[in-house]
């Protein structure tokens, strides 16, 4: 398999803030939605990701981005993509950014908190501080 790399950096490799949420999955074929909250109800602008982790060998999903911001209740940042296995799982890597951001992007969101769902409803994964979470390894 060929390691994925966005910008010549691991994806995967985050930087020292443990402030990122993150998710790794092996998904079905199907729609997805990436919602993004602030923990602790706080407020700013993330941005959400969504990455084929089987990049260079038969890849469904090249990458998905979107930046915006996240307030409260039903203002969320949501994030939709597309998976198309051929019948088998794809892994992919879902991510929510913030902290990394505040150089450039003054009201960056300091916690993000994300939440996958497939289009029927069903949750697929939740993350917060991806360091500390089981959530971060491989699930199907």
């Amino acid at each position: 398999m060929t390691r994925l790399l966005v910008d010549g950096r691991d994806p995967c490799a985050f930087s020292r803030s443990t402030n990122f949420a993150s998710l790794r999955r092996v998904l079905n074929s199907g729609p997805y939605t990436a919602i993004v909250r602030g923990a602790d109800d706080t407020t700013g602008i993330a941005l959400v990701e969504a990455y084929d982790r089987n990049a260079g060998n038969g890849a469904q999903l090249a990458n998905i981005s979107t930046r915006g911001v996240v307030e409260r209740d039903e203002n969320v940042l949501i994030g939709g993509f597309i998976v198309s296995s051929e019948g088998r799982g794809s892994r992919v890597l879902v991510r929510a950014i913030g902290p990394s951001t505040k150089s450039q992007v003054p009201d960056a969101l300091d916690n993000p908190e994300l939440e996958l769902f497939h289009r029927n409803g069903t949750a697929v994964g939740y993350n917060d501080n991806w360091k500390f979470a089981a959530a971060f390894r491989d699930r199907e």
